[in-house]
């Protein structure tokens, strides 16, 4: 039978039935990365000598000639580390021995993952001698494209889900995991794969159990109880986002307990500073929650952890109102405890290089406008209130106004920065205010005439009309005279 050949009769400890749908290890991004980094199609073609082959359907061995095979345990995988002395390969082979040492089944699994897929995309992967071509052994070729041939293909979209699935579960990314394994065709005879995703479900239900008696808490006006409801569902599934904006509605910090953090915009993101406290060696998740957005859309976790008690959040979107949620984690990485929320924050960078100079009657300010800001709003304001203001002219991201007609005295212009995110049907975020203080001085009236009589007892009398409220001075004037008339 195609089963027995494929050695599931055999009775080895973890044996497989059939050909697993998943890696099933944490971390299988990295170290596919690793692999093609250093031209390896699969990795087993790091454990065997040039001209070697491979088994792998009873166990992993290198075959190097008639009689001669070696089993790849984590000792040899160590000692072949003297045969591959380039650091990617010597790094690969470390990784793949503490594999090997946590689950004597996870490598052989691997190898089986990527041996089926690399069949499977090849024209002629229902040959044996297309399996032999990749380094398997002969005796085992046929059995391994057989069994190839029977298990489900897998799309693009459900091989990211299964070489991620473990990653999320690990990481109590519970829901993540969730909309992976609905990608999956059935497990099947992939007896571990069937294992892990009834677990999965298991606390799937459990965390929508916790859930569905922290709304009738909130229905019941009681947030006290609907809080720690919410906290076990955050603890189940740690990221869940209905478990996480529960929160923030419900929890009510004792008063002896840490305050918030505070955000502030800083260049390149968002600044989260945690409060002063003894956090000890502490790991969080930090998610970032934006207005608008579902209520079930999955949660925007901000990568890395705080140092100095301050981690900063890079992917925070231009124009978005948003605010920042700290969970503390166990070592095993379930949430542990009630969260550090901070205050909602606008992702609106202000103008730059605002300025104002006054003449007579007038204003001219002019301010640099963030690139993604879609208009800037202004307003002018004096000691009779709000004074007019005429439409900006731009000049690449230079703004420049002219407000004329003004009475003398102090007035404020304000600048924001306006943004209107993709797909926002509102007007979009606004800006902190840029405050520019300006005074218009009072300008004397001009002088109108002057004239010049020559007096009998000698000199020259001069008279002028206008000029009032002003020093005026008379100068002599080098050179001809100039013509009469305002100059």
């Amino acid at each position: 039978m195609a089963g027995t050949e494929f050695g599931h009769a055999i009775g080895l400890p973890h044996a497989l039935s059939g050909l697993p749908l998943s890696p099933l290890v944490g971390g299988y991004g990295e170290l596919l990365a690793a692999q093609q980094t250093i031209g390896l199609r699969h990795l087993g073609e790091l454990l065997v000598p040039p001209g070697g082959r491979l088994r792998v359907l009873d166990g992993i061995f290198a075959v190097t000639g008639p009689g001669r095979r070696r089993h790849v345990g984590a000792g040899v995988l160590r000692s072949l580390r003297r045969d591959r002395p380039e650091p990617g390969a010597a790094r690969l082979l470390e990784r793949l021995a503490a594999i090997q040492e946590a689950d004597p089944a996870a490598l052989r699994r691997i190898l089986l993952y990527q041996l089926t897929h690399l069949l499977q995309d090849h024209p002629e992967g229902r040959l044996p001698a297309t399996a032999a071509g990749f380094g398997v052994d002969p005796a085992e070729a046929a059995a391994l494209v057989h069994a190839a041939a029977l298990r489900a293909r897998l799309d693009d979209g459900q091989r990211a889900a299964a070489e991620t699935l473990l990653d999320d579960v690990l990481a109590h990314r519970i829901r993540s995991a969730a909309r992976r394994a609905a990608l999956l065709p059935p497990a099947g005879e992939d007896r571990p794969l069937a294992a892990l995703l009834a677990g999965l479900a298991t606390r799937v239900t459990a965390a929508d159990t916790e859930l569905a008696v922290a709304r009738r808490a909130e229905e019941q006006e009681d947030p006290e109880r609907a809080c720690v409801h919410y906290e076990e569902a955050a603890a189940l599934a740690g990221d869940c986002p209905r478990a996480v904006r529960g929160l923030v509605r419900t929890y009510r910090p004792d008063p002896g307990d840490p305050g918030p953090p505070v955000s502030a915009l800083v260049p390149g993101g968002v600044e989260l500073r945690w409060p002063v406290g003894d956090f000890g060696d502490t790991r969080w998740r930090v998610v970032r929650l934006t207005r608008g957005e579902p209520a079930d859309a999955p949660l925007a976790e901000v990568s890395g952890q705080p140092a100095g008690g301050v981690l900063v959040d890079r992917g925070a979107g231009i124009g978005e109102e948003i605010r920042h949620v700290a969970l503390p984690l166990r070592a095993d990485g379930t949430v542990d405890g009630p969260p550090l929320i901070a205050a909602p924050l606008s992702v609106a960078p202000a103008v730059t290089e605002a300025a104002a100079v006054d003449g007579n009657g007038w204003i001219e300010a002019s301010w640099t406008a963030p690139s993604e800001a879609s208009h800037c709003e202004v307003t002018l304001t004096g000691s009779q209130g709000p004074a007019p203001v005429p439409p900006a002219v731009r000049a690449g991201l230079r703004e420049t106004l002219r407000a004329e007609g003004l009475a003398p005295g102090r007035y404020e212009l304000v600048v924001r920065a306006r943004y209107a995110p993709t797909g926002r049907a509102d007007r979009g975020a606004l800006s902190a205010a840029v405050t520019v203080p300006v005074t218009v001085h009072a300008w004397p009236e001009p002088v109108l005439t002057l004239t010049a009589l020559a007096r009998e007892a000698g000199g020259v009398e001069f008279r002028r009309t206008g000029g009032d409220g002003a020093e005026v001075r008379l100068v002599e004037w080098p050179g001809a005279a100039p013509p009469s008339g305002p100059n």
